[in-house]
């Protein structure tokens, strides 16, 4: 696992759902 990949999980943990983070990422 490398950085970027934990920054996305935490992202997503702590949005609680996959669309939020991906709004917040993209």
């Amino acid at each position: 696992m490398n950085l970027q990949q934990l920054i996305t999980f935490s992202t997503v943990i702590s949005e609680g759902s996959m669309t939020a983070a991906a709004e917040k990422l993209y």
